[in-house]
């Protein structure tokens, strides 16, 4: 009975630790993301 209560204990702090690293992570985390540079509008070749 207490193997299993141990089990499910170790289970649910692992499960809390990968939720918390993978699923949502800190935005405050990452600060040096870097950022795309926006797509350079296409000239009007035709006029």
């Amino acid at each position: 009975m207490s193997a299993q209560v141990i089990g499910t204990l170790i289970a649910m702090v692992f499960r809390f630790w990968a939720f918390r690293k993978w699923v949502f992570p800190d935005e405050e985390a990452h600060p040096g993301r870097v950022r795309l540079a926006p797509a350079p509008k296409p000239k009007d070749e035709a006029a």
